[in-house]
Protein backbone atom coordinates (compact mmCIF):
# COMPACT_ATOMS: atom_id res chain seq x y z
CA UNK A 1 0.00 0.00 0.00
CA UNK A 2 1.11 3.25 -1.07
CA UNK A 3 1.93 5.55 1.90
CA UNK A 4 1.35 9.25 2.34
CA UNK A 5 3.71 11.67 0.68
CA UNK A 6 6.13 13.59 2.95
CA UNK A 7 4.25 16.91 1.48
CA UNK A 8 0.90 15.48 2.46
CA UNK A 9 -0.49 17.46 5.82
CA UNK A 10 -2.25 14.62 7.74
CA UNK A 11 -5.59 15.29 9.22
CA UNK A 12 -6.15 14.34 12.78
CA UNK A 13 -10.00 15.42 13.33
CA UNK A 14 -12.51 12.81 13.66
CA UNK A 15 -14.86 12.27 10.73
CA UNK A 16 -15.17 9.69 7.89
CA UNK A 17 -12.48 10.09 4.92
CA UNK A 18 -13.06 9.63 1.52
CA UNK A 19 -11.14 9.41 -1.73
CA UNK A 20 -12.60 11.81 -4.28
CA UNK A 21 -11.66 13.28 -7.79
CA UNK A 22 -12.82 16.27 -8.92
CA UNK A 23 -13.57 15.95 -13.11
CA UNK A 24 -12.80 19.17 -15.71
CA UNK A 25 -16.13 21.01 -14.97
CA UNK A 26 -15.54 20.80 -10.97
CA UNK A 27 -17.70 18.13 -9.68
CA UNK A 28 -16.56 15.92 -7.09
CA UNK A 29 -17.25 12.34 -6.61
CA UNK A 30 -16.52 10.07 -4.14
CA UNK A 31 -14.35 6.94 -5.43
CA UNK A 32 -13.65 5.48 -2.06
CA UNK A 33 -13.93 5.46 1.47
CA UNK A 34 -15.04 5.70 4.18
CA UNK A 35 -12.45 5.51 6.15
CA UNK A 36 -11.73 5.96 9.77
CA UNK A 37 -8.67 8.55 9.16
CA UNK A 38 -7.14 10.80 6.97
CA UNK A 39 -4.13 8.56 6.32
CA UNK A 40 -6.20 5.78 5.56
CA UNK A 41 -7.67 7.92 2.81
CA UNK A 42 -4.37 9.26 1.40
CA UNK A 43 -2.91 5.95 1.64
CA UNK A 44 -5.41 4.81 -1.47
CA UNK A 45 -5.85 8.24 -3.67
CA UNK A 46 -3.88 5.90 -6.17
CA UNK A 47 -5.60 3.10 -5.56
CA UNK A 48 -9.04 5.25 -6.40
CA UNK A 49 -7.26 6.82 -9.47
CA UNK A 50 -6.20 3.53 -11.08
CA UNK A 51 -10.53 2.10 -10.27
CA UNK A 52 -11.27 5.18 -12.22
CA UNK A 53 -9.14 5.10 -14.92
CA UNK A 54 -10.64 1.61 -15.79
CA UNK A 55 -14.23 3.07 -15.99
CA UNK A 56 -13.68 6.61 -17.58
CA UNK A 57 -11.15 7.19 -19.63
CA UNK A 58 -11.38 11.10 -18.93
CA UNK A 59 -10.35 10.19 -15.38
CA UNK A 60 -6.80 10.65 -16.60
CA UNK A 61 -7.57 14.41 -16.56
CA UNK A 62 -9.09 14.53 -13.29
CA UNK A 63 -7.49 15.81 -9.72
CA UNK A 64 -7.66 13.32 -7.08
CA UNK A 65 -7.41 13.72 -3.14
CA UNK A 66 -9.05 13.56 -0.04
CA UNK A 67 -11.96 14.99 1.77
CA UNK A 68 -13.84 14.62 5.14
CA UNK A 69 -17.30 14.43 5.96
CA UNK A 70 -18.63 15.95 9.59
CA UNK A 71 -19.78 13.51 11.33
CA UNK A 72 -23.79 15.58 10.94
CA UNK A 73 -23.50 15.19 7.45
CA UNK A 74 -25.07 12.25 5.50
CA UNK A 75 -22.52 9.63 4.32
CA UNK A 76 -22.45 10.14 0.81
CA UNK A 77 -22.10 6.29 -1.20
CA UNK A 78 -18.90 6.22 -3.45
CA UNK A 79 -18.55 4.63 -6.49
CA UNK A 80 -16.19 1.83 -5.34
CA UNK A 81 -16.06 -0.54 -2.30
CA UNK A 82 -13.26 0.12 -0.07
CA UNK A 83 -11.74 -3.28 -0.47
CA UNK A 84 -11.44 -2.77 -4.23
CA UNK A 85 -7.78 -3.46 -5.53
CA UNK A 86 -6.84 -2.95 -9.06
CA UNK A 87 -7.25 -6.23 -10.16
CA UNK A 88 -10.71 -6.93 -8.54
CA UNK A 89 -12.85 -3.84 -8.68
CA UNK A 90 -16.35 -3.35 -7.26
CA UNK A 91 -18.46 -0.89 -8.08
CA UNK A 92 -21.35 0.27 -5.56
CA UNK A 93 -23.38 2.13 -8.25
Amino acid sequence: MARADEHDIIDDRPGRYFVSARNDDGRAVMLLGPYDSHLEALERVDLGRQLAEKVDPRAYWYSYGTCRVHDDQPTPAPIFEKESTPDRMVMVR
